[in-house]
């Protein structure tokens, strides 16, 4: 835990130095909009130079998801193979679960596209 603090910590001076250098906020972004982070919240770690904006969050989201799917169709037009993993997401740290609560544990199958 320590050194994963103080690697966030370095990268963010070293973001102070480059106002291009976005490898340790963009990611902590992407953490914060997956994890359903209130845009309020997300703005105001922004004002703190923790990660970026939620317009500039959600715009390098769509972009890379873009990416990542030109990628997939450029691989699907040439020989390729595809596999499928089920992804299991836990949501609760409570050994009870709630009656109106969100599930536990949230399952589904993701699919990979890869080129041959």
């Amino acid at each position: 835990m320590h050194h994963q603090v103080t690697t966030i910590v370095e990268s963010q001076i070293v973001k102070m130095n480059s106002a291009l250098n976005q490898k340790c906020a963009i990611p902590i972004g992407f953490f914060f909009f997956s994890s359903g982070i209130s845009r309020k919240v997300t703005d105001m770690l922004s004002h703190c130079g923790l990660c970026p904006s939620y317009d500039s969050t959600h715009k390098s989201h769509k972009i890379l998801a873009d990416g990542n799917m030109r990628r997939a169709q450029a691989a699907a037009r040439l020989p390729h193979s595809i596999g499928w993993d089920n992804t299991n997401i836990k949501t609760s740290i409570f050994v009870e679960q709630h009656k109106f609560g969100p599930p536990k544990v949230q399952s589904g199958t993701t699919s990979m596209i890869y080129g041959l």
